[in-house]
């Protein structure tokens, strides 16, 4: 309601305009001011507006995502792998000895197999019928927050390789099948049904055995869809180990066991071009440039017909100034976003610092709080199609202009170091997007970033 109230005074306000543009406030003698001004648009390719272009990659990690995934030959060959490592099996645990009230601590008991629930997305999967998946035991120690698909341990002054490249060798332990078109039906004619979205596995007694010494705490979980051309998302993880009391050796007690790690390996990474660039993925790739506007532009005959050309660029006659970028699919096409998500442009606080530089708030709204997403900034699945690449406009207006400015006339000092990325998640609070790339032409290419410029000179009285 207040947005439509904000367009309608808007469109009032424009109306009085119109109808007294000939007119003096004092006087209905339209000759007091003058009147002649000339609106046009400038195309700056990318060379004559910015340099130190630079992409970076490794901003967070899967581990980080409420969600780890599985794919198999997903898009022209994206593979993902879950992977899980547990905690310890509680030290003692409380059993109900034969015709006792009260329960005794027991220390020694022996554990003797696991039952997995894997719990999924019913709403984040990709692929048809019924999918198949595989659980299996890891058999090398690896570091979740460092793992990717060739490297088990990534760390400062520890670097390890997979013996077999996404997180082999393993000992399957079971498989089972999920069909989310699998329903159960309720009790009540009048409730909806239930949405099957779990599958439960088996572990034997070596492994549940193995996880529960501290030894083996690198060890874990792999969880992998055998299903081509499939794409699912795993909600939770849960492991109950079924153990023999010592004081009741006649009876198993199933003990909960909790989460150390989950995250997932993917392969392959968006490749890398040099003609192009990636935003978005987890960890999350970033791209950086500095804006080094010039000092004048060539203007059109109308504009130079009454101001003096080459147009000198300042702030007085900027109406409006955007990024326009140009989508390219990315290589596999299965990385592109499957959900909408904004792009942004954030100043780059302390370029020294790349790229681990703090930034700013967004360009589109520099106070930090956007009432709304701006369209334009904005990518969908279909931008990323193969075919004609589709037209990104990012609004960074009030940055060029203050960018013009006599730093004089400024508070603060305005970097112009900026730094394109995935707008965060409302979910997460992340930019992570997995399995996700936004893709776009790099500069020295054809359908290179534009700035465009669109800009009002005139002989009378300058914008404020």
């Amino acid at each position: 309601m207040i947005r439509l109230r904000n367009v309608l005074l808007w469109g009032v306000g424009l109306l009085w305009i119109s109808g007294c543009a000939d007119d003096s406030p004092t006087s209905n003698d339209g000759t007091i001011l003058p009147v002649d001004a000339v609106t046009l648009e400038v195309r700056l390719p990318f060379s004559q507006f910015a340099t130190d272009f630079r992409r970076f990659e490794g901003f967070g990690t899967p581990a980080s995502l409420p969600k780890t995934y599985v794919a198999h030959d997903w898009g022209g060959g994206v593979e993902a792998r879950a992977m899980v490592q547990f905690g310890a099996l509680p030290r003692i645990i409380f059993v109900r000895p034969p015709g006792s009230p009260a329960t005794v601590p027991d220390s020694t008991y022996v554990p003797v197999s696991g039952e997995l629930i894997l719990r999924f997305d019913t709403l984040d999967y990709q692929g048809s019928g019924t999918f198949e998946l595989e659980a299996a035991a890891i058999e090398t120690p690896w570091h979740g927050p460092s793992a990717d698909w060739f490297l088990s341990v990534d760390t400062v002054g520890a670097t390890s390789a997979w013996p077999e490249p996404g997180g082999g060798p393993v000992r399957v332990l079971d498989q089972a099948e999920w069909d989310p078109e699998e329903v159960i039906a309720p009790e009540d004619p009048e409730d909806d049904p239930i949405r099957v979205d779990f599958v439960t596995l088996e572990v034997d007694s070596t492994t549940v055995t193995e996880w529960a010494d501290p030894e083996f705490a690198g060890r874990g979980l792999r969880i992998s869809s055998l299903t081509p051309e499939s794409r699912l998302a795993i909600r939770s993880v849960e492991l109950n180990v079924r153990v023999r009391p010592s004081v009741n050796p006649d009876t198993l007690v199933s003990v909960p066991v909790g989460l150390a790690q989950v995250t997932y390996l993917a392969d392959p990474t968006p490749g890398a071009l040099t003609e192009t660039f990636v935003i978005g993925g987890a960890p999350a790739h970033r791209a950086t440039f500095r804006l080094d506007l010039p000092a004048t532009i060539e203007g059109t005959p109308e504009a130079c017909a009454i101001v003096e050309c080459p147009l000198a660029l300042s702030p007085d006659r900027l109406v409006y100034a955007g990024l326009e970028l140009r989508t390219t699919p990315p290589d596999p096409i299965g990385l592109r976003p499957l959900e909408p998500i904004v792009i942004e442009i954030r100043p780059v606080l302390d370029p020294g610092r790349l790229p681990r530089s703090p930034l700013g708030f967004p360009l589109a709204c520099p106070s930090g709080q956007c009432p709304m997403v701006l369209p334009s900034t904005e990518v969908v699945e279909e931008d990323f199609t193969v075919g004609a690449p589709a037209r990104i406009d990012l609004p960074m207006t009030r940055y060029v202009r203050d960018l013009l400015r006599d730093p004089a006339d400024l508070q603060a000092e305005i970097p112009s170091t900026v730094t394109l990325l995935n707008g965060l998640d409302a979910a997460t609070g992340l930019e992570l997007r997995p399995l996700q790339y936004a893709s776009f032409w790099g500069p020295g290419t054809e359908l290179e970033p534009i700035l465009r410029l669109v800009l009002t000179v005139s002989t009378g009285v300058p914008n404020p």
